[in-house]
């Protein structure tokens, strides 16, 4: 998204993958069928023509009710000793942070967000990082300043940046999966991969062992956006799910509340 407006290309990736979501739904005679948006057709101008052309009705989540259907599936799905007590949801465009049914709040930052609007440059110039850091930090200035534990994060920047710290524990070569779900990411791990990341073009980080390539562009994004979350809510460490909104929209179907 560019100056809030989709483009031709995406809304077109995204009809496409819909379409073939909705013929293979009635292929399996699927009855009940529930689809959401999140930040982007929230925040772009041009969100209603997209949905217009869709095969079936789409919801467009606030900021709460994400919030609400990401909690639900890390309390149902996360791998953790104990219930989740904090969820951490961060996205392309918006985090959420969660502390309890009805202690939700949403932020404008996430990976793409910081990338477009502060990490232009192809590698971003050490005044570009500076921006996103200070960018995502005002962002987040209004959560909590602590959190209970444990403490989900869900979200694909967490399980990318894991991938990179086991990848490098391993000696993994590039295309090698690393697994990932339930992994305890500290923040000394965010800190060293956002020093690795920082100053590397997209080519080179999509390189990296451990990541999906697709991610490469957001990625740097991504780890300034999770370590001021770190930062903000005095956390040390968080366990990663890949459980996130889609788990919860099932979650909310099966009547967890």
């Amino acid at each position: 998204m560019v100056d809030g407006v989709l483009s031709a290309e995406s809304v077109a990736r995204t009809l496409e993958a819909l379409g073939g979501f909705h013929a293979r739904c009635e292929e399996l005679g699927v009855k009940v069928l529930r689809a959401a948006g999140t930040s982007a057709l929230r925040d772009a101008r041009n969100a209603k023509g997209l949905l217009a052309h869709c095969p079936f009705p789409v919801e467009v989540l606030t900021g709460e009710e994400e919030a609400r259907v990401s909690y639900l599936a890390a309390r149902r799905f996360a791998q953790t000793d104990a219930p989740a007590e904090t969820v951490l949801d961060l996205g392309g465009g918006s985090t959420e942070v969660i502390t309890g049914p009805a202690q939700i709040a949403s932020y404008q930052v996430g990976a793409t967000r910081l990338t477009q609007d502060c990490l232009r440059g192809d590698p971003p110039t050490a005044q570009d990082v500076r921006r996103a850091e200070a960018a995502a930090s005002e962002a987040l200035s209004g959560a909590p300043t602590s959190a209970r534990t444990p403490a989900v994060l869900v979200g694909s920047t967490g399980l990318n940046v894991a991938g990179l710290v086991e990848a490098q524990r391993l000696g993994a070569p590039s295309g090698v999966a690393m697994e990932v779900e339930g992994y305890r990411l500290t923040r000394d791990d965010v800190c060293r991969q956002r020093v690795r990341l920082t100053g590397l073009t997209v080519d080179q980080i999509r390189a990296l062992p451990g990541i999906r390539p697709e991610r490469a562009p957001i990625l740097l994004g991504g780890l300034i956006a999770l370590q001021a979350l770190l930062d903000q809510l005095a956390l040390t460490e968080v366990t990663l799910s890949g459980k996130g909104l889609r788990y919860g929209l099932v979650a909310a179907l099966c009547g967890d509340a």
